[in-house]
This record gives C-alpha cells, structure tokens and sequence, in this order.
C-alpha cells in the first residue's frame, strides 16, 4: 500500500497531468480498462461478483475517460504492434469479458453513441447459453437463498444454515469443484439449464454477428473459464485453441486476440510463447502482475468493477499497488 504522503502527490498528479504523460505510466503506453456488464438492474448470475455499472455511471464514465484518451480499437492496436510503431500517447482501450447478453443490449448502443470501438472477450462454452459459467452460478446459488430465506445445505463441509456461510461456501469453490454447485442447485431445487432457458444470460452467435457488423471486435476468453494458474499447461493450450479456433469457424476475426480469464499470475511463459508462436493469437490481454510484453503483443489491462470506486479512483489503485515503481521512475524521466 502507499504511504499517506506519496498517495496525497500521486493523487493530486493523477488529477491533473495531461493524459499523454498518464498513459506513459502503463505498459505498452496504453490505458485499458476491462468491464463485465452494464446494467441498471444486475442480474442475479453476476450480482454476487462484482458492482457492474448502472447506464448512467457507464455513461459518465466514458464521457470522462474520452476527455482524457483516445479510444483505439483492436485492429487499430495490432496493426501498430505489428509495424512496430509505438502506441500514441493517451490511446484507451476498452473491453467486456464473458459474453454476456448486456453487451448487445446496453453496452453496443452507449459506444455507438459514443464512437468508442468496444472489444468483447467470448468463453465459447457459453454460446448461445449453452452452459452457465462456474462463478456465475455460485452468484445464482447465493441469490436464491437471500431471496428465498433458505433453509439447510448438506457439503462436505457439513450442513449449512445461514446465509452467509452458504455464501462464502459456494463463492470458494473452485473450477475443477463445479460438481459441489451442482449439488447445492440440485438440494435447493435450482435448474441451471432453466435459467439458462428463461434469462439467456450469454451472447448468442448471431448477437455476435450483429456485434461484429456493427464494427466491434471480438476476441477469445477460453472455453469456460478456468483460473489458469490451477490447470495444467495442456489444459491451457486445449481452452485457449478450442475458443479461438471456434471463433475462428465462425466470424471473421481480423486479429486474434486472447484475454486471460481471470488474473494471468502463475502462469508460465512457455504459454504465452506457444500461443504467440503457433500463431493461435496475434496479440494477449491479461490482468494481474505486469508480464513480459512479448515486443508489445502481451497487453496489460485492470478491471474497474470494484465496489463503487470511480474509474479515477480504481486507477489510482492499480497503478500504486501494481506500477508504483515503474511509474516513479517515468514521471522523473519526463520531469528531469
């Protein structure tokens, strides 16, 4: 964490330094911040996760970040990198993990209106709601027991009662334990495919389509959504080259483009190699600690859904808990 007194200078800094000199304070000299959804009434399959923004907070959002940095899109990103010419000082990049439905809906018309060339990172398992994402239905789970009141849930951890507990129990488990979410909904009378049926949480492929005419771009999100750092290297090669390669079939991609679900921490560089290598994605996007950028290919980005922070406020964070360092140096390169 930053002191107090190095926090009040970054602060009053971040306020009022030209963007050109912020976004030298990123790697690849690039502001990138990364959403789910938006959406004024949170569906019950997210709720649980994370604060997405409201239209009006989205709205805003834009309008202050588009007074600062220029929006670039992703072809506009690879066909830099792949000359080789720096990234324009004060570029923003803007992307939505998962897939969900809200980015045809809400998330298209405000960037239309906006002219901001939004990118959409797709898990291919979810298509067409073809099956509910892990996490999403550990949020389901838990907003049906606060709805419902509850009852009692047997898990390996023993009979659950409260809230709160059956909260934290389905928000621990992890990918390869999906098998226990499925037990609670089964208990408790939760029908994933119903939901499924009846919210269409997810993109279908010509939701997709229609993203594309109207001049977004999509890129890879894995299959379904595993935390790298927990499956083997084989594990991540198969989730990253079955979505692409399903992309691939089915749109016309231009670049290929990969994010990491989740933080990509952990992760070994033999992965990024191979997928750059093998010419499975022109360009990766990532979370977490700063990587290896790969002659730019390796881009990072920070999510901005954090309780109720403003994008200033969650910049702010990121860049002191993550960048301090980096960020310290460059302001006295450019101010010496």
């Amino acid at each position: 964490m930053l002191k107090p007194a190095v926090r009040t200078i970054w602060d009053s800094a971040f306020q009022t330094a030209p963007s050109g000199l912020v976004s030298r304070l990123t790697p690849a000299g690039l502001v990138a911040p990364c959403y789910h959804l938006v959406s004024d009434r949170p569906p019950a399959h997210v709720r649980q996760l994370f604060q997405c923004r409201n239209t009006s907070q989205f709205k805003a959002e834009l309008d202050w970040l588009l007074k600062r940095f220029k929006p670039v899109s992703l072809e506009d990103l690879n066909s830099k990198i792949a000359a080789r010419e720096p990234i324009p000082a004060g570029s923003l990049f803007i992307s939505f993990d998962d897939g969900l439905r809200e980015c045809l809906d809400i998330v298209a018309p405000i960037c239309l209106a906006k002219g901001v060339p939004a990118t959409f990172f797709i898990s291919t398992g979810f298509t067409g709601n073809k099956s509910l994402c892990y996490r999403h239905k550990a949020s389901l789970l838990a907003e049906t027991w606060l709805r419902s009141g509850g009852a009692s849930v047997k898990t390996r951890k023993g009979a659950i009662t409260s809230y709160d507990a059956f909260r934290e129990f389905v928000m621990q488990v992890k990918y390869e334990d999906v098998a226990e979410l499925d037990d609670c909904a089964k208990q408790m009378e939760v029908r994933f495919d119903d939901y499924l049926r009846t919210e269409r949480p997810y993109l279908g492929e010509d939701d997709i389509a229609t993203l594309l005419r109207q001049g977004f771009s999509i890129g890879g999100h894995s299959v379904d959504h595993p935390l790298y750092s927990r499956i083997p290297f084989e594990a991540q090669v198969a989730q990253t080259e079955g979505c692409l390669r399903s992309l691939k079939e089915k749109f016309p991609l231009g670049t290929a483009s990969f994010a990491f679900p989740f933080l990509a921490n952990d992760v070994s560089e033999r992965f990024i190699e191979h997928t750059l290598g093998s010419k499975t994605a022109d360009l990766i996007f990532y979370t977490g600690s700063v990587r290896p950028d790969h002659d730019g290919r390796v881009i990072w980005r920070f999510g901005v859904e954090v309780g109720d922070c403003s994008f200033g406020e969650t910049w702010k964070r990121f860049i002191g808990q993550q960048q301090m360092g980096k960020a310290i140096s460059t302001m006295k390169s450019v101010l010496r």
